[in-house]
């Protein structure tokens, strides 16, 4: 694979790395840009790919879009279910990102501390004779960083065990979203919870109404059980079509110990929200209790709920519209008689919605 020029200098960026070297340097230029797009990274935020021998630079217009490239793409876990990461390298589990200067700062503590070195990437290049001069100064390396930060003296590293390297001074983003991962706090109701980094609430439960206060774009919330349905919500726009899956879920559900269907959320389980103002959801709020009302015998307010989560964007605020809509069947016993919706008998088995046929073939 041919080698680009590294990233200049104070750029914004990420680092993709390790790729696969027996790709030529056009098609891994494809693939990457895929892979930012399936994760819903802007075109106009990205202003460049630059494919080194063992690794991809990715050029980033702001430093707000830096930070969020680099939450979207960390987890490999959560890519995956967007694009596959082995097209790019051979082993997902490997798969590491980050910034670039953080990148070139990595790359620079591995070599001799005793000349002063500026970083661009993973590019490291030596300051000329008078700046180095300049510079200098007794058991200290001058190290130049991106953005508003200026040149500042770091602890040497040359000297094996006798100071904290600058990896142990400053985290780099990789360190920090493990961290995050053990324990993120936040607040439900005033009370502190622990959460999981992949979701702003506990993980769905089978069968639980989790009446989420709120989910992040993109997050990965689980798998499709007996007692989790995922549809990505295009439906909602059809009304007779939404009104009559919704009856046959909760028909389904009320006959299998109970379940959720979350609209919003693709098969994969990740989070990608629907586009709904106030009267939107007021409609489909009717359109439930109307389906609800289809279902025999009758179907009490009390045996479900409906909750429109709101979806936080990648700036950290709450989207004004985006929501992950809700629908569950509040955990029950086996019912002496079947359910059924529009004379149909349905069953939830093995994560599919079964049609077990009319209900006056069966006997009460």
């Amino acid at each position: 694979m041919s080698q680009s020029t590294s990233a200049p200098i104070g750029q914004y960026g990420i680092v993709l790395h390790p790729i696969l070297q027996n790709v030529s340097e056009s098609e891994m230029t494809k693939r990457i840009h895929k892979l930012l797009r399936a994760v819903r990274i802007a075109a106009q935020d990205v202003k460049d790919v630059i494919i080194q021998r063992d690794y991809a630079e990715v050029i980033i217009a702001s430093k707000e879009a830096e930070e969020h490239a680099l939450k979207l793409l960390q987890d490999p876990s959560v890519v995956m279910g967007l694009y596959n990461l082995r097209n790019i390298t051979a082993n997902p589990k490997t798969w590491l990102v980050d910034k670039i200067q953080t990148f070139g700062r990595q790359v620079q503590s591995r070599l001799p501390g005793t000349k002063s070195l500026t970083t661009s990437g993973s590019a490291t290049k030596l300051q000329t004779k008078s700046t180095t001069e300049k510079s200098q100064r007794p058991q200290t390396t001058a190290v130049a960083t991106s953005g508003a930060h200026a040149q500042s003296d770091k602890p040497d590293t040359s000297k094996a065990g006798s100071s904290m390297s600058e990896s142990q001074v400053e985290k780099s983003p990789k360190q920090s979203f493990l961290m995050k991962k053990r324990a993120e706090l936040t607040k439900v109701q005033g009370t502190p919870v622990f959460v999981s980094v992949k979701t702003s609430t506990a993980e769905v439960k089978p069968c639980g109404c989790p009446e989420t206060i709120f989910y992040h774009h993109l997050q990965n919330i689980g798998t499709e059980t007996r007692h989790v349905e995922f549809k990505k919500g295009g439906v909602i726009n059809e009304r007779y079509s939404f009104r009559d899956m919704v009856g046959k879920y909760m028909c389904g559900f009320l006959n299998s110990e109970g379940g959720t269907i979350f609209f919003g959320v693709n098969d994969s389980g990740v989070v990608l929200g629907l586009d709904l103002d106030p009267q939107y959801e007021a409609a489909l709020k009717r359109d439930i209790t109307c389906s609800a009302r289809m279902i025999e015998p009758h179907v009490s307010t009390s045996e479900y709920s409906v909750n429109f989560a709101r979806v936080m964007e990648r700036t950290g605020d709450m989207s004004p519209y985006l929501k992950v809509l809700e629908i569950c069947v509040k955990p029950r016993d086996p019912p002496e008689r079947l359910y059924s919706y529009k004379d149909i008998i349905y069953m939830r088995r093995d994560g599919s919605l079964q049609n077990l046929g009319h209900v006056d073939d069966y006997q009460w």
